[in-house]
């Protein structure tokens, strides 16, 4: 009889082990699902985006062909050159009236 309860005893024990063995493997499953599922979500975002990628490539190759690099170029830079000189006139018009105000 005692060696009887002994065997039951492990038997309610391994019970116990098994039940939570299953739980936790079956939030694991679940876990794996979510993440398998969002893995092919962001699979396809990024075929998409290699996609669009090489689209954008084509397009500026395109380009290439009708754009004139030194015009672009100088473009640019008289861009930039009229940016300076309208932020060097407005600069000194600020210093210009903070000099006033402080008479």
């Amino acid at each position: 009889m005692k060696k009887l309860a002994q065997s039951l005893g492990l038997n309610e024990q391994n019970a116990k082990v098994y039940s939570v063995f299953f739980c936790e493997n079956s939030a694991l499953k679940k876990e794996l699902k979510y993440y398998h599922s969002q893995y092919n979500i962001l699979e396809r975002k990024v075929k998409k985006l290699k996609k669009d990628v090489k689209s954008l490539k084509d397009k500026l190759e395109d380009l290439n062909e009708y754009v004139d690099k030194k015009t672009v170029f100088n473009l640019i830079y008289e861009i930039v050159l009229s940016l300076n000189i309208k932020k060097c006139k407005d600069s000194f018009y600020l210093s210009k009236s903070s000099e006033d105000s402080d008479e």
